[in-house]
């Protein structure tokens, strides 16, 4: 049968039989908690009824928020949500692209998604210091440790954490040719990190990073270090625990991975599109 598609705000989705665990126990030591508790946290994701906010059966008393007004995790501009070609600057993808950790409810293509949704997906923002080198320690395919653990240096590491931090880092973004405007689309469009024509190209800033220094403790704010490290998931390994009823962890569990559209079935793909998907390391053409 044909996947079921919907949308969240007037932006497409389409739903994968293919499910993608995106935490392990290890990001999520300490979870414990029953509903009570869930409830009483902060609202960082949206309810999935949101923006029919009518339909939700727990009304006011819902554990995620019904408006923008009532979530407390930083978003986007609505322009930037819709990915609108206005809104698809420079700027926005080398200091806001994947720098806040999605809120959306509905599920949802994660690779097309402006916002975060593990730690090979989101990005440090550029602002606390760190550079466009790849970091020697950081591993794309321990996904199940605790962020401390992949990089000795943690968040204070001078180098980049995987292929977002450095594909979107002000020192590489736009500086490297895409590799299928060659005869090709390229599947990444408006998202992608390479330039498609030579007037797009930009030039490459000199790189000043003391490498050899962990990055200043003041450049990372308390708020944000809070917020990064405590990302507003439920892991699947969290299902059947806690004694939660099967609504209840349904609730809790909105978070779920999604394949782009038209990627099943095909094995077309540049090593850029496989950075982004397995977080490698990329290559200038």
């Amino acid at each position: 049968s044909a996947p079921e598609q919907g949308s969240f705000e007037g932006r497409p989705w389409v739903q994968s039989t293919m499910w993608q665990e995106p935490w392990k126990e290890g990001d999520w030591a300490g979870w414990g908690m029953g509903m009570e508790e869930w409830q009483g946290r902060r609202k960082r994701r949206f309810c999935t009824s949101f923006p029919d906010v009518s339909q939700c059966r727990r009304g006011a008393a819902c554990a995620f928020a019904h408006s923008r007004e009532e979530i407390s995790a930083p978003l986007l501009d609505d322009a930037e949500e819709q990915q609108l070609p206005g809104a698809m600057t420079d700027e926005f993808f080398m200091y806001k692209y994947k720098i806040h950790w999605c809120p959306i409810g509905v599920q949802h293509e994660w690779h097309n998604c402006v916002y975060g949704h593990n730690y090979q997906d989101a990005r440090r923002p550029p602002s606390i210091g760190y550079g466009a080198r790849l970091c020697p320690y950081w591993s794309k395919k321990d996904t199940g440790a605790e962020y401390s653990q992949r990089c000795p240096l943690g968040l204070r590491c001078p180098y980049s954490h995987g292929a977002k931090e450095q594909l979107y880092h002000p020192h590489y973004f736009k500086t490297v040719i895409c590799r299928d405007v060659r005869g090709k689309v390229c599947p990444r469009q408006k998202l992608c990190a390479f330039y498609h024509h030579r007037h797009e190209k930009r030039p490459t800033p000199q790189d000043e990073v003391d490498y050899a220094m962990p990055l200043p403790t003041e450049n990372l704010s308390e708020k944000w270090t809070a917020d990064f490290l405590s990302p507003p998931f439920m892991p699947e390994t969290m299902k059947g625990q806690n004694g939660l009823s099967k609504s209840e962890r349904d609730q809790m569990m909105q978070c779920v991975y999604f394949m782009p559209m038209g990627s099943q079935g095909s094995n077309e793909r540049s090593d850029e599109f496989n950075a982004f998907r397995d977080e490698g390391t990329v290559g200038g053409a």
